[in-house]
């Protein structure tokens, strides 16, 4: 899954971990 709404695409590719982050992100605003 990827997510879209992450304002930075290359942490995704980085780790596993910072997709959690950008989810928990969405899931904030």
């Amino acid at each position: 899954m990827i997510n879209t709404v992450c304002e930075e695409p290359e942490t995704q590719q980085t780790s596993s971990m910072t997709y959690l982050t950008c989810s928990c992100r969405s899931l904030r605003l």
